[in-house]
């Protein structure tokens, strides 16, 4: 096994971390965009169920809990839904 010590100056670090930035973005795949969330509403229209019936599953459809804020009363959470997942 052979063992190497490189010293950099500050100049240099910043030229090879300048030159791998521009490289890079060639070399890696496209970012992938996270699919939206669904609320209560809008699955129960895809599945054509009552929203009650996504509230009821809503463990067994993979539920994520969101987070909002409400005037005056603090943080609300509830249910959104990925269209994948469910």
């Amino acid at each position: 096994m052979i063992e190497l010590t490189v010293r950099l100056t500050e100049e240099q670090l910043t030229q090879i971390a300048e030159r791998t930035a521009e490289l890079l973005p060639g070399r890696l795949p496209a970012a992938v965009t996270p699919e939206p969330l669904l609320t209560v509403d809008e699955l129960a229209e895809m599945l054509s169920v009552t929203p009650d019936w996504v509230r009821r599953h809503q463990a067994d459809l993979g539920a994520k809990a969101a987070a909002g804020t409400r005037s005056g009363s603090g943080r609300a959470t509830w249910s959104a839904f990925s269209r994948s997942d469910a």
